[in-house]
């Protein structure tokens, strides 16, 4: 990655000059929650019919689609990555994040499906504090600590647990190594390429069970699918944006906002609604990110403001 494309990555990530570098990643992961949402809506309404590997292989592909024409159109922008192996553990690790969770939103609640994930934050601080050599201050475990709480109200665990929790929970984990994956990429890849990678790698991935239990979608389905990869390359690209600016540990809190939009989202569309323990445990959970989100844009405030490029 030369020089030139370092500043501009970081520029175009930076943003407008009067937002802290701690607002500005929070602006990024709202966004990407956003379409994140909107991503496991279609996916779910998808599952009714159409296999996962099928589904996964379409938003690879389609968010493979969408990316090229802006890593080939920046002529600038290397298309060769110092770190191949690292792309091979991210695109496996992404790919298994994502079909864990596409089983996990089929088979649960949307609400409740996002609330076990959220089990990822916990992974993303223990390895960006043991692999990243990121500093993790007390106030950050404590939030992230206090959310899962708010997660384990939700689930209110009974001794049985079903197959797609413990499905939900190991898309958890393989979404903090992707996560970790990521943060090393950026010290040398331009967030387009990283993006591009990922497409690539999870395509080849996904292709060959999507073709084994493939099931001809209908027009309504294929719009859908097309759908599912263009939510899904925003949501990712809005999150690296996020990365390219802020710590792993210091944006994991933020992810609890997909909560919020996941509970709204299953009533809208799917008629679920939260029972007591749900709202409660979202409310711990959304409380504790409104707390970090604060904390973390008033130290920003005490760092000076780099200019954007």
């Amino acid at each position: 990655m030369t020089e030139h494309d370092e500043e501009q990555a970081t520029a175009e990530a930076r943003g407008p000059v009067w937002l802290n570098a701690s607002l500005r990643s929070l602006l990024w992961v709202v966004l990407s929650t956003v379409f994140m949402t909107a991503m496991v809506v279609t996916v779910k309404h998808l599952g009714s019919r159409v296999g996962i590997f099928e589904i996964g292989f379409a938003r690879s592909l389609v968010g493979l689609l969408l990316t090229l024409p802006f890593v080939l159109g920046k002529r600038e922008t290397s298309m060769w990555s110092r770190r191949p192996v690292f792309h091979l553990f991210r695109g496996a690790s992404s790919s298994g994040a994502q079909l864990c969770g596409f089983y996990a939103v089929i088979h649960l609640p949307l609400a409740t499906a996002i609330a076990i994930s959220f089990a990822g934050p916990l992974f993303v601080l223990v390895m960006a504090a043991l692999f990243l050599g990121e500093v993790v201050r007390g106030r950050r475990w404590s939030a992230t600590a206090v959310g899962f709480v708010g997660v384990l109200i939700m689930l209110r665990p009974t001794g049985a647990v079903e197959m797609a929790s413990m499905i939900a929970l190991a898309g958890a984990f393989f979404f903090a190594v992707s996560i970790v994956m990521i943060k090393r990429l950026l010290e040398d890849d331009n967030p387009a390429v990283v993006v591009f990678y990922y497409g690539m790698i999870a395509s080849v991935i996904t292709v060959g069970p999507a073709l084994y239990t493939w099931i001809t979608p209908t027009w309504e389905e294929a719009g859908l699918l097309v759908l599912t990869g263009a939510f899904g390359v925003a949501a990712q690209g809005s999150y690296i944006r996020g990365l390219a600016i802020a710590d792993a540990s210091a944006l994991a809190p933020y992810g609890f906002l997909r909560l919020l939009f996941a509970a709204v989202a299953g009533f809208v569309f799917f008629s679920e609604i939260p029972d007591v323990w749900t709202i409660v445990g979202a409310t711990v959970i959304v409380g504790s990110t409104l707390y970090i989100a604060r904390r973390e844009a008033v130290l920003g405030k005490s760092k000076p403001a780099i200019p954007a490029a």
